[in-house]
């Protein structure tokens, strides 16, 4: 995931779930953000949540990796995120490099 959108992701924390009202495994947090990575550039931050990828449900993971993992360089992904800092939902392209 480093190497494509130059994020690390981790299983959600209960204080999470409580705090935006979804399921354990209802998406991922993100626990490494490349400064100069895609998703840095598209303005993502530090426990931002991703629920969805391209539309798909992410339960865990592995789950993003493996969808993540998929696409090609130059792409355009669909993130469906949470905002940690304000709770705001709504989708965001990135372009995988």
């Amino acid at each position: 995931l480093r190497d494509r959108l130059g994020v690390d992701v981790r299983p959600l924390n209960d204080n999470e779930v409580s705090r935006y009202g979804i399921e354990q495994d209802q998406g991922v947090a993100i626990s490494r953000l490349e400064p100069k990575g895609p998703m840095a550039k598209a303005g993502f931050e530090i426990d931002d949540l991703i629920l969805r990828v391209n539309d798909q449900p992410i339960d865990s993971a592995e789950r993003f990796s493996t969808i993540v993992g998929t696409l090609k360089s130059g792409q355009s992904v669909n993130l469906f995120i949470v905002d940690h800092r304000s709770g705001r939902a709504g989708n965001i392209q990135v372009a995988v490099r």
